[in-house]
This record gives structure tokens, sequence and C-alpha cells, in this order.
């Protein structure tokens, strides 16, 4: 089981599930378990306090750590999320207040984290974030550090999008989600920042091998690229 991706839509779905006592959900009739063709499962609230939620990562220890898109990186621990958010993360175009729903800040800020496979032992934690341009909406990167005493210190950029345009450049579908494989190579999916169709398909920006729109990458687990990857 997908732990991250289940507890993310138990987090998700508990305000909902609870929000109407006359709902015709499923599990009002099943003791609060709801049964499809492929699972049973039961919605529980596993935390709240938290301010647009976008990704889990589960540390060995039991901590659950979330990714908030106005920037903040929190800590569920036994249950509990902790008042103060984990300090040390770098710069992040954060989400505008009032941000309009296509102005690409809504969008923005911090998405995906994860762990190093060795995580236990070196204590490395992944973040995908919107990186502020200075003439522009900035573009995704990828930064790691050491997770310690609820904070982030060694914090280094690993990766950033060769997309940062000139504050003209679409303005969002940034991307932005992380997995590690099994030979522990690190992959980063990359929005193709909304740029719409023209009717010529190999016109599309995301088609052009000189920038990174719409592509997904892979890294070593310390940002440099493998010899191996396609069109190096």
């Amino acid at each position: 089981m997908n732990h991250l991706r289940c507890l993310g839509f138990l987090i998700l779905c508990a305000p909902v599930a609870g929000c109407d006592s006359g709902s015709s959900d499923p599990a009002d009739a099943n003791d609060g378990v709801v049964r499809t063709a492929l699972h049973d499962f039961r919605v529980e609230a596993v935390a709240d306090g938290l301010v647009r939620p976008f990704a889990m990562a589960f540390a060995p220890e039991g901590d659950l750590l979330v990714t908030e898109r106005p920037g903040r990186l929190r800590v569920i621990r036994n249950g509990v999320l902790l008042p103060d958010s984990v300090e040390g993360l770098p710069p992040i175009r954060a989400l505008g207040r009032g941000a309009r729903s296509m102005s690409g800040f809504e969008q923005a800020g911090l998405r995906d984290a994860i762990l190093h496979p060795e995580f236990a032992t070196n204590r490395l934690l992944y973040l995908s974030y919107v990186k502020p341009g200075p003439d522009s909406l900035g573009t995704i990167a990828i930064a790691r550090g050491r997770f310690e005493n609820d904070r982030l210190t060694d914090v280094e950029e690993l990766f950033h999008a060769d997309a940062f345009g000139n504050g003209t450049d679409r303005s969002s579908m940034w991307g932005g989600r992380l997995a590690f494989d099994h030979d522990g190579y690190l992959f980063m999916t990359l929005g193709d920042r909304q740029w719409p169709s023209a009717g010529d398909l190999e016109a599309h920006p995301a088609q052009d091998l000189s920038n990174h729109n719409g592509s997904t990458i892979r890294l070593r687990d310390d940002g440099s690229v493998p010899e191996d990857n396609p069109f190096v």
C-alpha cells in the first residue's frame, strides 16, 4: 500500500465526509467503512489546522512531515500538529493572498517532500518548490537538507528548471512530484507551464528538448546528472 497517498486521501477527505449528516455516503450504512470494488477503507481525520496541505512524508520514527503550499513544512507528531513550522527552508514563491485562479500563484509555493532511501542514517529530506525569479513568476526547483531537531540544515539547491521566462511566461502547471527508484535515482515531473495548444503538437514547448517544460528528469541523489540519461 502507498501509505503516503492513502493518508493524503484520509486527511483531505475527512472534513468532506463530516460536512453533511444527511449524506448518502456508503460509509453511513457501514459504520464508517466505505466499500469499493477493489478496497474497503475507513475515512478518519488525522490532523486539522493545516493550510492548503499538498504532500506528506513518513519519517521512520513516526513523524509525519506535511508541506503547505504557502511555503511551510509542518510536523505531525503522535497525532498532534506541532504549532511551529520547520525552520531552514529555502526562499519560496508562495501563495499570494487572494490570488486569482489563473494567476499561477495559487499553484505556486512548497510542493512535494520525499525522504532519502537512507533517511534513517543520513536524515536527508528533499523538497520541490517554486523558486522566485527576479523578473518572472519563478520556476520549479529541488532542494535537500538534513531534517534534525525539527529544522532543516545544510540546505542546498540541487536543480531548477530552465523556465524562468521574462515575466510574461505562462503562469502555472509547475509540476514537482518527486520519487526515488530502487536504484536510488531521483525523479521529478515538470509541468508544461500551461502553454495552450496551438494546433501543432511538435511546436508545443513541452516537445522542445532545449527547455525543461513538460519533462520528467532523472538525477542522482546529489543532484548530478547520470551519463546514461536520454538526450544528455
